[in-house]
């Protein structure tokens, strides 16, 4: 997985030298990220009992609408007067940063990132169009959750410190319950995925495909997409601000400096593991 940019030295440099913006716009990033999970809810779930070979009832699958992605969502961003994820991880860097000034321009930044990455091309033409955006869209959730464990532990680590954090173990903990509700975000989209996996889907010319080379082919996509995507999506929100911030602290070329050393060294893996061929000509 890459490593969360900047890392947790990187970020407490930045803290220590009176820098708190790049981190406090990170933060802030992670909490509307969270929120956007919400979508899920609005994904499409067409009559699986129609479009997969074998039944499904009593499976994961047959509870998605209404049911699972409707308890996700509201995980994610909250119910009503219930605060989700966004809202915990809003209070933990209010608390560790006592309630900071935030940037206004966050949300419109990330929704032009959305727009940009809105294109997508199908992988699988022989299937069902709305089959295919579910799975996709399962196959990325799922993989951007599984990538988060990396954000919990620099979130935890990072506002855990009392040098850095002005509640470290309210907001530490803050983290901690989120990665904990995580959990079943994650195996019910694993569960539901390898159901797909094990059974043959059928083709809108009246054949079937199997589930695996369907699962396989959209994972291996999203994982390379997510691999070579993530890191330099993050380093663009950290670095278009750093060195206007650093200035702040009036040595901007030495902190800079400091901060490039910390880095945490990382190549992106040459394949996912997955080698379908039809995904890999893709």
């Amino acid at each position: 997985m890459p490593p969360q940019f900047p890392s947790v030295a990187q970020a407490k440099l930045l803290v220590h030298e009176g820098v708190r913006d790049p981190i406090v716009r990170a933060l802030t990033i992670i909490s509307i990220v969270e929120g956007f999970g919400a979508i899920i809810r609005d994904v499409e779930v067409p009559d699986l009992g129609a479009l997969v070979r074998e039944p499904i009832a009593g499976t994961a699958l047959a509870h998605l609408r209404g049911a699972l992605f409707e308890a996700h969502a509201r995980d994610e961003s909250g119910y009503r007067d219930e605060g989700g994820h966004k809202q915990m991880w809003e209070a933990a860097r209010d608390l560790a940063f006592e309630k900071p000034r935030i940037p206004g321009d966050v949300l419109m930044r990330l929704m032009g990132r959305s727009r940009r990455d809105a294109k997508r091309v199908r992988c699988f033409p022989q299937i069902d169009e709305k089959l295919e955006a579910l799975l996709s869209t399962m196959a990325q959730v799922l993989v951007v959750e599984v990538f988060a464990m990396g954000t919990f532990a620099w979130g935890e680590a990072l506002l855990s410190d009392p040098e850095v954090s002005a509640a470290p173990q309210q907001a530490a903990d803050l983290v901690r319950f989120i990665r904990r509700d995580e959990s079943p975000h994650v195996e019910y989209l694993r569960t539901a995925l390898s159901e797909v996996r094990a059974r043959r889907l059928r083709t809108q010319d009246g054949g079937e495909i199997a589930g695996r080379t369907v699962v396989d082919g959209i994972l291996h996509r999203v994982l390379q997409a997510v691999v070579s995507e993530r890191p330099k999506q993050q380093r663009e929100d950290v670095r278009r601000d750093l060195v206007a911030a650093l200035r702040s602290a009036g040595r901007p070329e030495s902190l800079l400096e400091a901060f490039e050393a910390l880095a945490t060294p990382w190549t992106p893996p040459a394949r996912t593991g997955f080698e379908p061929p039809l995904a890999a000509s893709a």
